[in-house]
């Protein structure tokens, strides 16, 4: 009986890791799936030099909202922590105390450092003439109720992921897109033009509007948590926890953030013809590293909830079949994008295609960093935060002197170069320390294979591209009349897909256990299960 009961306790928890998952990697790509929307709109309707400005705008908002993070430090990750925990363990008055005092912290921070802002944006206006025009600078106060809504957002959706609500946090990732979109799209319809400052207004007000449904939200849940005493319910306990806890989380985040941003800048500054280019490498890229982050936020929250209870096995179930189908996930997306990387590009403006060498490189640059979501995972749920700080500031000593060496000496593509071999070698140390600090046993096999398998993959098909499927494709799409598709490889594509998929099935990457975990997770009284149930029991069938 009491196996029985731990069996359908196991089963629970991966349908709620299985569920938040889904909304979290529907929520991530559901982002990217309307950036690329808004970044077609905008790169149709207004100039590459405006879009330039536009982009670089809004990474000096996003410079100080990582700065913003700082204080309290790292109360993302806390929140994510400690809310399931607490819940976990029924400790409602902690909960609501740790709530509260998070909110009062941040806004005791909030509040100066966007005052600070303005003034910066107002008197210190040369600090922003290296990249903007002075008659830009009024974009900068524009976007500037984005440093309170994105500051206040990262605490709304945290407790909210920490109760495993990540339904409601897609929900509102599709109103805000659909009202920046239907406003940007409505207002060029009725004026036929398309300034800077109508973008930035249009995005912060689609921004505030999901804002404030979130804090509403939120703010009824809060009401609705019951303690049974009436102490005081803010504690410096809490506070402290938040601080000790966070800090180096937001130190190591910090770190990794802003080495994107410097990226942004140095390029804009060094190499400013290929600022878009180099943006629009980082955005195509999210493709596939999203399949990886859309693990990060449920395995943080369902790790905390088993170290609370002293579940270790059910970590080391998950972390390796996590970091498994993770891993194929994205190589497989890599493949597909790198063929489709023209097409991408044509979509946007024949002006585009010369970037195709940039988004090609920089797809390469995450294949061995495929290790840090599920290991960042580990330690919060360990209670080990300074380990990613540690790893962070590494990564960057690694990193950033020879991006930089190589951006001003040789250019943009070796500096591409230069990122994927520090990130590959970034990314070995990442697995050395999941095994050495995580003290979990990796299973390398299948992930070697799965790198190998890949490579093959690719290789094989650019060579049958060169000898015959090119030629093959534009005779398809001549007599088809769809000139549109000259840059999309459907031929090459279904190739790679059917070659990786067909080497790691025949190699036995998949697992007969993989499959059983699996199958666990699914009800059968639901007609999506129940399709998956069969896929699951065809593929045993295969292995059998």
């Amino acid at each position: 009986m009491k196996e029985d009961n731990f069996n359908q306790e196991t089963f629970s928890d991966h349908r709620t890791l299985v569920r938040s998952s889904f909304y979290s990697f529907l929520s991530i790509y559901g982002n990217f799936f309307f950036n690329l929307i808004i970044t077609f709109l905008i790169a149709r309707l207004i100039s590459p030099e405006s879009w330039i400005i536009l982009i670089i705008a809004n990474s000096y908002i996003l410079i100080i909202t990582l700065i913003l993070t700082f204080f309290p430090p790292g109360l993302q990750q806390t929140l994510r922590y400690y809310v399931p925990r607490y819940q976990s363990l029924n400790q409602t008055q902690n909960l609501k105390s740790l709530l509260k005092s998070a909110f009062i912290t941040k806004m005791l921070f909030l509040i100066p450092i966007f005052i600070i802002s303005l003034l910066i944006f107002n008197f210190f206006q040369n600090i922003f003439l290296l990249n903007l025009n002075p008659e830009d600078i009024n974009l900068l106060f524009l976007l500037s109720p984005l440093i309170i809504i994105n500051g206040l957002e990262l605490y709304l959706n945290s407790f909210n992921e920490g109760l495993n609500n990540f339904k409601f946090i897609f929900l509102l990732l599709v109103l805000k897109n659909l009202l920046y979109i239907g406003l940007l799209i409505s207002f060029f319809f009725i004026t036929g033009n398309l300034g800077l400052e109508n973008i930035a207004i249009f995005n912060v007000v689609s921004y505030a509007i999901a804002f404030f449904i979130n804090l509403l939200f939120v703010l009824k849940k809060y009401l609705k948590i019951k303690i049974d005493n009436k102490t005081p319910i803010f504690h410096n306990d809490e506070l402290m926890k938040i601080l000790k806890y966070g800090a180096p989380v937001r130190g190591g985040r910090f770190l990794s953030d802003i080495w994107g941003e410097i990226q942004i800048q140095s390029i804009g500054a060094l190499e400013p013809l290929f600022t878009t280019g180099f943006y629009l490498a980082k955005t195509y890229l999210a493709v596939s590293t999203n399949a990886l982050n859309s693990f990060s936020s449920p395995l943080t929250v369902s790790f905390s909830r088993f170290m609370a209870k002293d579940e270790k096995e059910k970590i080391k179930a998950i972390y390796n079949l996590i970091l498994k189908y993770s891993l194929f996930t994205f190589l497989l997306l890599t493949g597909i994008l790198f063929l489709a990387t023209d097409f991408f590009l044509y979509i946007l403006g024949e002006d585009y295609l010369q970037f195709s060498i940039i988004l090609k490189i920089y797809l390469f640059s995450y294949l061995f960093l495929s290790f840090a979501a599920p290991f960042d995972a580990l330690m919060l749920a360990e209670h080990k935060p300074k380990m990613i700080l540690y790893i962070r500031f590494l990564g960057l000593v690694l990193r950033l002197p020879l991006f930089l060496f190589l951006l001003v000496w040789f250019g943009i593509i070796p500096a591409l170069i230069g990122i994927i071999i520090s990130n590959s070698v970034f990314g070995f140390f990442y697995l050395f320390f999941t095994i050495k600090w995580g003290k979990l046993h990796i299973e390398l096999k299948p992930l070697i294979v799965l790198y190998i398998t890949f490579a093959l993959s690719l290789i094989l098909v650019l060579i049958l591209q060169m000898l015959f499927l090119e030629e093959l494709e534009i005779l398809l799409f001549d007599f088809l009349h769809l000139s549109i598709l000259k840059n999309f490889y459907p031929l090459s594509i279904l190739t790679f897909f059917c070659i990786f998929a067909f080497l790691n099935l025949i190699l036995k990457i998949i697992t007969i256990q993989d499959i059983e975990n699996l199958r666990s997770i699914f009800h059968k009284q639901k007609l999506l299960n129940k399709v998956l149930l069969k896929i699951l029991n065809i593929l045993k069938r295969i292995h059998g």
